[in-house]
């Protein structure tokens, strides 16, 4: 149950980052080099917690 709200959590995450993002490029206040950083590093990230989740509910 606890992967399966985790992964409901961001279904419902992702169309809010999306409207966000459109609004930020509309207004020209986007800083594309500090977003693919950080995206990188947040991939990075998910990866190994989500191997960490899976082998603490395993």
């Amino acid at each position: 149950m606890p992967l399966a709200v985790v992964g409901i959590s961001q279904a419902i995450q992702l169309p809010i980052a999306i409207f966000a993002t459109i609004g930020f490029i509309l207004y020209g206040q986007i800083d594309f080099t500090l977003g693919f950083t950080l995206g990188i590093v947040q991939s990075v990230g998910v990866i190994f917690r989500g191997r960490i989740a899976q082998n603490q509910l395993v």
